[in-house]
């Protein structure tokens, strides 16, 4: 970085610490698209980069008079969005291989029959990866309706697309899931 760069740095850093918010707004508007682009790498969802970016620039509004200049604000920046959306993503894998498991369990101790038992951990092991082989469109609205508890209305404002879409996508996906475990299993589960 030259000279310039950093006392540009430098000034705007005083500004934010000294409680100017249009500074804070300045940072946040000349770094948002760059971060949201390597939050959705890693998270490969437009919502959940979006929530990176937030708390990543909460973060750093609350440690910036902890920030040592050891690096760019920028390389900064881009190190906390990348440590967050990594936490949040192996947060959600965790939560989606706990649901998988106990579905599973819940099929192998509901029968008596051991290949149906055997089908459902087999189901438990391979749903998190099935659903990330998904289209996005349909892996997306699953993700956001059953592993993060939003209503069909919220999905449908966030990707501007109608909660009847929402509803078809939702179902669609289940279906791929559906098909993908009947033609591993071999066998047909009851459809609800």
């Amino acid at each position: 970085m030259n000279e310039e760069a950093l006392q540009t740095e430098a000034t705007l850093i005083a500004r934010i610490l000294s409680g100017e918010r249009l500074a804070f707004e300045e940072l946040f508007h000349a770094e948002q698209a760059r971060l949201h682009r390597v939050a959705y790498q890693i998270m490969r969802d437009h919502w959940d980069a979006e929530e990176i970016v937030q708390d990543a620039f909460t973060r750093a509004y609350r440690k910036l008079s902890s920030f040592r200049r050891q690096c760019s604000l920028r390389t900064w920046l881009h190190a906390i969005v990348i440590n967050t959306a990594r936490n949040r993503y192996a947060y959600f894998r965790r939560r989606f291989r706990h649901t998988t498991e106990e579905l599973g369990e819940a099929m192998a101790v509901s029968t008596t029959d051991p290949a149906m038992g055997a089908a459902g951990q087999e189901l438990a092991n391979n749903l998190p990866i099935w659903v990330e082989d998904l289209p996005a469109s349909y892996r997306d609205v699953l993700i956001a309706r059953v592993l993060q508890n939003r209503s069909y209305e919220e999905i449908a404002t966030k990707l501007k697309i109608s909660v009847g879409t929402v509803k078809s996508r939702i179902s669609r996906g289940r279906q791929c899931l559906r098909r993908r475990w009947e033609a591993v299993s071999g066998m047909q589960r009851p459809h609800p």
